[in-house]
C-alpha cells in the first residue's frame, strides 16, 4: 500500500510538472522602425498600429512611457522632425492585425546592438537599445484585445397607431405593447470610423377587438383576439466621429440602411365592408408593413456622473415599402389578401447611458408615418437594457 501511495504521489507530481507545457502560451510582441511624416505626433503614430482607444488608461500610459524611454534621442515629442527614425514596440494582442501564437514557451533571442544613425555619436542609450523583435514575453495566458463590440439587449415599447380603413379616411385607433430582442455588432474600420450591423426580433402581444374602442359597429357584441406575427428588423451602416478623434466625446454621424417590419391588427382594406356591422370584427386582421429606410443622423457622446452617455437623433426616408394584410375568407363575399406599395418617413431619438462597464440602458421615441392607398401613423416609446461583450 505504501509503495502504491508513493507511485501515486510521483504521478501527481509529474502531472503538475507537465501542466505548464500544455497550458502555457506565448504572447509575442511586434516591433519596427518608423520614419516621422509631416503632421505626425506620438498618439497618431500609436493609433495607426494598435487599437489604442480599446485600452485602459494605465495601459495607454505605459505604452507612451515605454516608447519615450526607448527613443531617448527624441528630445521634444511635441515637435517631431520629418524623417526622424523611432523604434516602436507593442504587444501583439493590441495589434490591429491580431496575430497570436499558441504553444510552448518561446526562448528569448539576443539581438546584437548596432549604432543607430539617428543618435548622436557617443550618446548612451538607456534600457539596452531595443531593436525590432528584441523582446518576447513568455509564460503568460493568451488574451486578445478584440477590435469589435457586440451588444445584446432586451426591452419593450408601448406604441399607438392610427390606421386608415378605407379611402374615405375612416380611421381605426389602437395601442399595444411589444417586446424586443436586439443583437448589435460594431466593428472599427479606423479609430474614427466604425461599421455597425443590428438584428432585432419584435414580439407584439395579442390584440383584442374591443367593442368600447375603435370604429362604431366594429367588434360590436364581440371580443375577438388577433395574434400579430413576429417582426424582424435589420440595420447596417457606418458611424463616424465629427470634429473628434474618439467616440467617447463629441459628435458622431450615422449613415445606414434599415429593413423594418411593423406588425399590427388592421382592416382588410376593402371599403365595401366598412359599414357591415354584423361582420365588422372579421374585417380586422393581423397585418404587416415592411419598409426599407435610408437613415442618417447625429449622436452626441459625453460623460454624466462619470458614466459614458450619449444622445442621438435620426431621420429616415422610406424609398421602398409594402403592406400585406390577411383577407376575410369567412364572409359571405370573401375578401382576398391585400397588398399595396407604401412610402414615408420616420423620426427617432433617444438617450443611452452606461450603468456599469458592460451594462447599459437606453430610452427612445419614434414617429412613423407612411402613405399608400391608405395612410398609417404611429408613435413609439420604449426602453432597453443591454450588455456589451
Amino acid at each position: 500500500m505504501k509503495k502504491l501511495n508513493l507511485t501515486a504521489i510521483k504521478i501527481f507530481i509529474l502531472i503538475l510538472s507537465l501542466q505548464p507545457i500544455f497550458l502555457c502560451g506565448v504572447e509575442r510582441i511586434f516591433s519596427k522602425y518608423y520614419y516621422i511624416q509631416q503632421g505626425d505626433n506620438l498618439i497618431k503614430i500609436i493609433k495607426e498600429n494598435i487599437w489604442f482607444s480599446k485600452l485602459k488608461d494605465d495601459q495607454k500610459n505605459k505604452i507612451i512611457k515605454d516608447l519615450k524611454k526607448w527613443n531617448p534621442h527624441i528630445r521634444n515629442w511635441n515637435k517631431l522632425s520629418y524623417g526622424q527614425k523611432i523604434y516602436l514596440e507593442f504587444e501583439q494582442r493590441f495589434s490591429k492585425d491580431l496575430p497570436i501564437l499558441i504553444g510552448g514557451k518561446k526562448p528569448r533571442t539576443k539581438i546584437a546592438i548596432k549604432e543607430d544613425d539617428n543618435i548622436k555619436p557617443g550618446f548612451k542609450v538607456a534600457d539596452s537599445k531595443r531593436r525590432p523583435q528584441s523582446k518576447s514575453t513568455t509564460g503568460k495566458t493568451l488574451y486578445k484585445i478584440m477590435p469589435y463590440e457586440t451588444d445584446i439587449s432586451l426591452g419593450g415599447k408601448f406604441y399607438k397607431y392610427t390606421d386608415a380603413i378605407d379611402k374615405n379616411e375612416t380611421l381605426m385607433e389602437a395601442s399595444d405593447l411589444a417586446l424586443n430582442l436586439d443583437i448589435h455588432f460594431l466593428y472599427p474600420l479606423k479609430e474614427n470610423l466604425k461599421f455597425y450591423f443590428n438584428f432585432g426580433i419584435e414580439y407584439t402581444t395579442d390584440q383584442l377587438c374591443d367593442p368600447d374602442a375603435g370604429i362604431e359597429g366594429f367588434c360590436e357584441g364581440r371580443n375577438k383576439t388577433y395574434k400579430v406575427p413576429l417582426a424582424f428588423i435589420m440595420k447596417s451602416g457606418i458611424k463616424r466621429t465629427l470634429f473628434s478623434s474618439t467616440f467617447k466625446r463629441g459628435f458622431a454621424i450615422y449613415l445606414g440602411i434599415e429593413r423594418e417590419e411593423l406588425s399590427y391588427a388592421t382592416s382588410s382594406k376593402d371599403g365595401e365592408y366598412v359599414n357591415d356591422t354584423d361582420d365588422g370584427s372579421n374585417i380586422i386582421k393581423p397585418g404587416k408593413s415592411t419598409l426599407l429606410w435610408l437613415t442618417s443622423g447625429v449622436e452626441f457622446n459625453f460623460s454624466i456622473f462619470n458614466k459614458q452617455s450619449s444622445l442621438f437623433a435620426l431621420a429616415s426616408y422610406s424609398f421602398s415599402g409594402s403592406t400585406q394584410i390577411k383577407g376575410a375568407p369567412d364572409l359571405d363575399t370573401p375578401i382576398l389578401d391585400y397588398w399595396e406599395d407604401i412610402a414615408g418617413f420616420k423620426l427617432s431619438w433617444g438617450h443611452k447611458i452606461n450603468l456599469t462597464k458592460s451594462i447599459w440602458a437606453n430610452a427612445y421615441g419614434k414617429i412613423v408615418n407612411f402613405e399608400g392607398k391608405y395612410s398609417f401613423k404611429s408613435t413609439h416609446m420604449g426602453a432597453n437594457i443591454g450588455y456589451s461583450f
